[in-house]
């Protein structure tokens, strides 16, 4: 039986902050200015807008290398370090697209962060593009933990069945 994933484990934390990621790029739908009401403070907006996706980049892009030092490292030492899965093609282009998009977000982010801290020059879209770049990135992570869950959960099913009989 499939559980979904709860915040207290590494993938109910990638969960929770490609929601997160979504959550805001649906907000700037709703209202471009990215003005959502907040009268908190004038860095409670950035801190948010820039931060949610900068972390979500951040956080999938150490998933990039840690997979690419599991490969890497199996070629090189003797230690088997790889996990059943991770040399399919695949697995590869998966690593490829989230490492480029979480790359690229990560840019953007930093970009916004110069903008909004010097007030001047750049490009002031900056901040809207990682939103959605990291949005897009959240939607394929999320696809990606679902997906799993659907082998993982017919794969399971399918071992029960062969017990049986």
């Amino acid at each position: 039986m499939s559980r979904l994933p709860s915040p207290f484990t590494l993938d109910g934390l990638e969960a929770a902050l490609a929601l997160g990621v979504v959550s805001i790029a649906v907000v700037f739908l709703v209202q471009p200015s990215g003005r959502i009401g907040w009268t908190l403070s004038e860095l409670l907006v950035p801190v948010v807008v820039i931060g949610t996706p900068g972390v979500f980049a951040l956080w999938v892009l150490v998933g990039v290398l840690a997979h690419g030092y599991r490969l890497g490292s199996s070629l090189v030492t003797d230690t088997n370090r790889r996990r059943a899965g991770d040399a399919t093609t695949l697995a590869l282009l998966t690593s490829l697209v989230f490492g480029v998009l979480s790359l690229t977000t990560l840019w953007l982010v930093v970009g916004s962060i110069y903008i909004l801290a010097a007030g001047i020059g750049g490009v002031f879209l900056a901040p809207v593009f990682a939103v959605f770049i990291g949005a897009l990135l959240a939607v394929l992570v999320l696809l990606r933990q679902g997906l799993s869950r659907v082998v993982d959960s017919q794969s399971l099913s399918a071992s029960r069945w062969s017990v049986r009989t």
